[in-house]
């Protein structure tokens, strides 16, 4: 029951028309910057940030009225069908390209032809929206489309010049070869010239450290490397997030997001460029669907969650709101043990492989000041106005965490949507933000807006 005065609705409280803009919002400024510095794309990223933090009291209701509103769900799903079938015309009217250079005629043809596929699949949710036993093979009609468009993307970009692509091939095979891949060194595909890397780094042509995630994302990777190239992993990786996420409550809802995660325009553009953020996409995707349909094991997608990245220690708070009200110290701290021992379970042996060679590789982050980025430092710096710390996005994430904990729905939608408001505080107020990083934030607030009932007043899931 919501309390009375201010307080917090309902587990799975709706979430209001802010969000909803926010998604839309957030593509149009990818689309249009590719996630480079633009002083007005910095000032819209910023509105879009205050949206959805807007959309964060969604579940706050104050004297009986609820904050910010809420959208019916049956015109929600046709706002968001409107906007998914924008989103794949843009796909099929906009040449692809795939590191920098345009897609030749027959793959041009063949990746329209998937996105066609696509519009289908998506026309048919909206039709047959009410008809949920349907939903489940236009999904996959749409995750095959998918798919097809992006193996013609990673063709067409076979070899690309980014150095995080060598990283993760390098390092799979020295994995694969019995090779420490944190003792290994990589190629300087810069030859020395990129101001992106610190004093010392780059030497002979060599970048001296080693595979820069940890362990689980080189794990991540494998598949796709046997396969010939670790991107089909992260293609895959996005194609499992809107499984899970159709599947975790089934619906038009959930199944039009799983549409936004898959095509949006710039999900291409990040897997082609070998980002591993759709590995966190994923885990998110896998807490939610976890927290949904097997409670009991919640601890384990959140354990691989927390584990994927260096900085997904960010979203741990978030996972509080997966536990039932009111939360006691020893629930909280049995928790999160089972977090902490899933994820050491997965880093230790290959970290204490070579304990110094680890630390040096993933955790002494090599950190420039980018003032190429699509954040407020780059902005305020560009500017002349003020050079801010690097720690500014931590601060800032240390309250909106706090203030996420007191308002966000009890739910799997409330832990979606914290975990990618607070990434989102992150890249937005530190040194380095682009459309990789901002990708994560997407793929958590489709996840959030597919799983928040308009109508929801069930209890939260009880998480062992």
């Amino acid at each position: 029951m919501p309390e009375r005065g201010r307080g917090v609705a309902p587990a799975g409280a709706p979430v209001n028309v802010a969000l909803a803009v926010a998604i839309v919002a957030l593509v149009c400024i990818l689309e249009l910057t590719y996630g480079l510095y633009d002083p007005y794309g910095v000032c819209a990223m910023v509105a879009c940030w205050l949206l959805t933090l807007f959309a964060l009291f969604g579940g706050v209701s104050f004297g009986g009225k609820r904050f910010g509103g809420s959208i019916p769900n049956e015109r929600v799903v046709t706002w968001m069908s409107a906007w998914a079938i924008v989103q794949l015309a843009m796909l099929v009217l906009l040449p692809q390209r795939a590191d920098g250079r345009r897609f030749d005629a027959a793959h041009q043809l063949g990746f329209r032809s998937f996105m066609v596929v696509a519009i289908g699949a998506c026309v048919a949710l909206w039709v047959w929206r009410e008809r949920t036993k349907v939903h489940q093979p236009l999904i996959l009609l749409a995750i095959a489309a998918y798919l097809g468009a992006g193996v013609l993307t990673i063709q067409m970009a076979s070899n690309p010049t980014i150095d995080v692509w060598v990283v993760e091939m390098e390092a799979a095979r020295a994995l694969l070869r019995g090779v420490n891949p944190f003792t290994i060194t990589f190629p300087d595909l810069y030859n020395g010239t990129s101001p992106y890397y610190p004093p010392g780094v780059s030497v002979g042509g060599r970048l001296l450290f080693g595979f820069v995630y940890p362990p689980l994302c080189l794990l991540l990777c494998l598949p796709g490397y046997v396969l010939g190239d670790s991107r089909y992993s992260t293609l895959a990786a996005v194609a499992i997030a809107a499984w899970l996420l159709a599947r975790a409550r089934p619906g038009a809802r959930a199944s039009l997001a799983a549409v936004l995660i898959l095509f949006t325009p710039r999900t291409f553009f990040v897997v082609h460029r070998a980002w591993t953020d759709p590995f966190v996409v994923m885990l998110t995707a896998a807490v939610v669907y976890a927290a949904l349909r097997a409670p009991k094991y919640v601890y384990v997608a959140a354990g691989l969650y927390c584990s994927v990245k260096q900085h997904m220690f960010i979203g741990a708070p978030a996972l509080l709101l997966l536990l039932p009200r009111p939360w006691s110290w020893r629930q909280v701290f049995v928790f999160y043990a089972k977090v902490g021992a899933v994820g050491l379970s997965v880093t230790l042996p290959l970290a204490l492989w070579d304990a110094r060679a680890f630390v040096n590789s993933v955790l002494n982050i090599r950190e420039v000041f980018r003032t190429d980025s699509l954040g407020v430092l780059a902005l305020l710096a560009n500017t002349g106005t003020v050079h801010l710390s690097k720690w500014t996005g931590i601060a800032v994430c240390a309250v909106v965490g706090g203030v996420g904990l007191r308002f966000a729905p009890r739910s799997p939608a409330g832990f979606a949507l914290l975990a990618g408001l607070t990434h989102f505080s992150l890249y937005l107020f530190s040194t380095h933000a682009f459309c990789n990083e901002y990708y994560n934030v997407l793929g958590a607030l489709c996840i959030a807006f597919g799983v928040s009932e308009s109508q929801a007043t069930a209890p939260s899931p009880q998480v062992a």
